[in-house]
């Protein structure tokens, strides 16, 4: 039987035993890649409960302000996706000519409304707040 096979291996053409050769190395090499490849597990960011290292994330978005309800800000990002977010404490707000500062519990007035800006939030404590604008 072996010299039978043999002898049907060297009538096949050379660019078909390349092929098969080539076709064999290739599942080879993908079977060790396989067994080498550790699973990965996505962790949503956000609502997972953060690495022990970090402290806090945080989060930009372009967009602007559009209303304010007491301590909650209402934005609408470029892609009209809308969203409330609470103030944090103290919101430094970035104009071109100047920084101003407004607390959360005083002058959220200062915040101009409809206007485009970078809002960056915090997220500590299970929960994003405002903590920055920059007007662009």
């Amino acid at each position: 039987m072996l010299p039978n096979l043999l002898s049907r291996i060297t009538r096949l053409s050379p660019l078909y035993l390349l092929l098969l050769l080539v076709l064999g190395l290739q599942i080879y090499q993908l079977s060790q890649y396989s067994k080498s490849s550790a699973p990965v597990s996505a962790v949503p960011l956000a609502s997972a409960t953060p690495v022990e290292i970090f402290s806090s994330q945080t989060a930009s978005i372009r967009g602007k302000i559009t209303a304010i309800n007491g301590s909650k800000l209402m934005m609408e990002n470029d892609q009209k996706v809308t969203g409330e977010f609470e103030a944090g404490r103290v919101v430094l707000i970035n104009e071109a000519t100047n920084l101003s500062v407004a607390s959360s519990s005083a002058d959220l007035k200062k915040i101009q409304l409809n206007k485009d800006a970078i809002i960056n939030l915090l997220y500590a404590d299970g929960r994003y707040v405002v903590t920055s604008l920059t007007y662009r």
